[in-house]
């Protein structure tokens, strides 16, 4: 049979011709695909996929900046290798760029990452660096958020001198021309009590810019037949010096005070923040040390109100990035503690003697005795504990999750935060008899006379 269509007239130059088209049955319309509407939803999906895994990636860069503000390894899931080594050469002070030595020739700055000089400064003497308005014996640490760090020096020609870092320049000096008794630095003032030719004492105090707070001679020869003994009280408030007499100095003033008023445990107007931790929405919790008075813990808000307060000392971590704010370490009576930053509960305690070291990701790894171990911020829960035979002294951590210490000494032992199971172990440098924690999270590896970076 023919096939149904209709006619359909198709004109050419010498007839007409017929050309058969089969019908459309009802309902079979082809529908055609909007081509474009797809290439345009696949071209959102390949868009948004490529947005989310820019924000990935740039919260990761801002995610690692901040870890390497705080002190922490940009990466330890390998072994770190050497980055650069120094000979004959003492660290005195780090910071975020530069790690400052001592040298035969005097002080110079080396470039955290290279290695390379950065300046050098021809003073020969003694140094110890103050960070945090306290001179540290060993290395001191600066971290990003400090006060300026200095370097205190007493020089061979008889000079108190300090020091700027940042490109090792003198800021400020004071001659040194009798017997020390007292030389220290007390909230990032040198305090310097000396002995005269014909027995006073003499005291001063200055900061490490320079600006001259106050000196005082005492009017009689108190060290006339006598070296005197000096002892610092109340928390650093007062000077006692024993000699033909007694007499207490006031080392804020500089005036001799009643010897009763430190006996009496002194003013509570001496109370003062040692250290502090920000409260997240404005306020903070401090520790508040008085003379003759035990640490205080005081919660402010932001209008200057306390919340609470209790007894113990704020444990702030070497490195801490800030992960669980809403929890502060408190030790009190030898017990660690978390407690809730706004309303004071204790939310845990932990019973056995630990110093913590460092916190990040929520979770805080400390020192006990014999032992490293890892504790939950939120809970105190116990993660894991490991047994070694030294201090916590050269601890690593990263956003990839690896703590990593040295081992008896002569290796370097990675763990996993969460889980303290060994990732990988690697010898330290020959000869090394100490290793500690730069601020960019490198580790500092200390020989008889030479210092090398690992990253």
């Amino acid at each position: 049979m023919p096939p149904r269509g209709r006619e359909r007239d198709v004109v050419s130059d010498d007839a007409v011709d017929v050309e058969l088209v089969e019908d459309g049955r009802p309902g079979s319309e082809r529908r055609r695909v909007p081509v474009r509407g797809v290439v345009a939803l696949l071209l959102v999906l390949v868009l948004s996929v490529g947005v989310a895994l820019v924000v990935a990636k740039v919260h990761e860069a801002q995610r690692a900046r901040e870890l390497a503000a705080r002190g922490f390894a940009t990466s330890l899931t390998r072994p770190m290798a050497q980055a650069w080594s120094a000979s004959g050469a003492t660290p005195l002070l780090a910071d975020q760029q530069q790690l400052v030595v001592a040298t035969a020739d005097g002080l110079e700055s080396r470039d955290l990452v290279s290695g390379e000089r950065v300046w050098a400064l021809d003073l020969q003497g003694t140094c110890l660096p103050v960070v945090g308005g306290e001179a540290w014996v060993g290395i001191g640490v600066a971290a990003a958020g400090d006060d300026p760090a200095r370097l205190w020096c007493r020089t061979g020609d008889g000079r108190d001198v300090s020091v700027d870092p940042g490109g090792g320049v003198v800021v400020g000096e004071r001659p040194v021309t009798g017997t020390a008794v007292l030389a220290t630095v007390l909230d990032g003032d040198v305090v310097r009590l000396q002995v005269t030719d014909d027995g006073r004492i003499d005291a001063s105090r200055w900061s490490l810019d320079g600006v001259l707070r106050w000196e005082a001679t005492t009017p009689d020869p108190v060290a006339a037949t006598v070296m005197p003994i000096v002892m610092l009280e109340s928390g650093g408030a007062y000077a006692r010096v024993t000699g033909t007499r007694t007499l207490l100095l006031d080392l804020s003033t500089g005036q001799e005070v009643d010897p009763l008023v430190a006996a009496a445990g002194g003013t509570t107007e001496r109370r003062t923040v040692s250290r502090s931790v920000p409260i997240p929405g404005g306020g903070d919790v401090e520790q508040r040390d008085g003379p003759g008075l035990l640490p205080q813990v005081v919660a402010v808000g932001p209008d200057g109100v306390e919340w609470w307060q209790s007894s113990g000392a704020l444990v702030r971590p070497d490195r801490d990035d800030g992960s669980d704010p809403e929890v502060v370490l408190v030790q009190s009576g030898g017990v660690l503690l978390g407690v809730d930053v706004r309303t004071g509960e204790r939310l845990w305690s932990y019973v056995e003697a630990v110093q913590p070291a460092v916190l990040v990701g929520g979770v805080v790894v400390a020192q006990g005795s014999g032992e490293i171990l890892a504790l939950r911020v939120a809970d105190g829960g116990v993660l894991w504990r490991h047994e070694v035979g030294h201090e916590l002294t050269g601890a690593a951590l990263t956003s990839d999750g690896h703590v990593v210490v040295g081992d008896d000494g002569a290796d370097l032992v990675a763990w996993g935060l969460l889980d303290g199971a060994e990732r990988w172990r690697d010898q330290l440098p020959d000869g090394a008899l100490w290793d500690g924690v730069l601020p960019d999270g490198a580790l500092l590896v200390g020989a008889a006379d030479s210092v090398t970076v690992l990253r």
